[in-house]
């Protein structure tokens, strides 16, 4: 059986001001659809998208019909969790969401419990779930993960991540993992174990520069894994480069604050309230929305009073 393995989708409308697309959903239609043209070539019995198939969950009407009309083309069945995108405010609510409404149809299949066949069984984890411990028999067992695991810590102390991509395999018995949420490409195996991220299908960031987007086609008879590399713009020619880096400036800024805020949290400065102190800064970005103030002060504020 042979199993297309992609990254996160982040399907959307409006054009992020990092690109440079004339219709941005086409753009992110023609990559999927290289990956129906592998699926069917490859005769592969499903494709595993790790989550965030969705870059946020308030949509249009008119890009859920566009959406469910094309994923209809898909030529194998699309076994999916819920990422953080996908989510109302990063709830754990998916049901009411556009994710939602895709795994009513035919091909997308939302794995909220284990699927078990005959010969195989697939496990989900999503965004705030735990990973499910597998049973131990000898069907061939499939892990589908929104979680942010990387090769290695880049720093001492550094705890941005779920989990490093050595224990996953070492302390979860799958035969194959498709992770998400990490948007860098990457494959590691330990005793015939498999691991693969393929990283983000479309590239918005200066740092991805570098970044090809990718697929991988797994075997579950042989265990060979292949990766096959999409056919995109040159990164030069679909990023607005001088806005990709500074917006990257911006980012550092606000992560050096919150850095900063937690140590003289952590070293017992009683005046300081790290979550208030995280809604005045955000309050100054020039361009966020008295809404997303709003949400912020409710989820942070209110549950830290409590």
């Amino acid at each position: 059986m042979k199993i297309l393995g992609t990254g996160d989708w982040h399907i959307r409308s409006k054009r992020p001001q990092n690109r440079l697309d004339k219709d941005y959903l086409q753009t992110i239609f023609a990559k999927i659809k290289q990956l129906y043209v592998a699926a069917k070539k490859y005769d592969c019995a499903m494709m595993i998208q790790p989550g965030d198939m969705f870059d946020t969950s308030d949509v249009s009407d008119k890009l859920i019909r566009e959406v469910m009309m094309f994923l209809s083309e898909c030529p194998c069945p699309i076994y999916t969790v819920p990422g953080q995108h996908d989510l109302k405010h990063h709830s754990k609510v998916w049901e009411n969401t556009p994710l939602g409404i895709a795994d009513t149809h035919f091909p997308v299949s939302v794995i909220n419990r284990p699927y078990k066949h005959i010969s195989y069984e697939i496990y989900g984890a999503g965004y705030g779930e735990d990973i499910p411990i597998p049973p131990d028999n000898n069907k061939f067992k499939i892990l589908v993960c929104h979680k942010m695991i990387i090769n290695k810590r880049l720093w001492v102390g550094q705890d941005n991540y779920d989990y490093e991509v050595n224990d996953v395999l070492k302390q979860f018995n799958y035969d194959l993992i498709v992770s998400g949420d990490n948007h860098t490409t990457f494959v590691h195996t330990h005793e015939n174990k498999t691991l693969v991220n393929c990283g983000s299908l479309i590239r918005t960031r200066i740092d991805q520069i570098d970044h090809h987007p990718c697929y991988f086609i797994f075997d579950t008879e042989t265990l060979e894994l292949t990766k096959h590399q999409l056919d995109v713009a040159p990164a030069e020619e679909i990023i607005n480069v001088r806005k990709a880096e500074e917006e990257y400036k911006k980012n550092e800024h606000l992560q050096a604050f919150v850095k900063k805020i937690k140590e003289q949290t952590q070293k017992g400065n009683k005046h300081l309230n790290f979550r208030k102190n995280l809604i005045y800064k955000m309050s100054r970005v020039k361009g966020l929305g008295g809404g997303v103030i709003n949400i912020l002060k409710e989820v942070m504020i209110e549950n830290d009073e409590h």
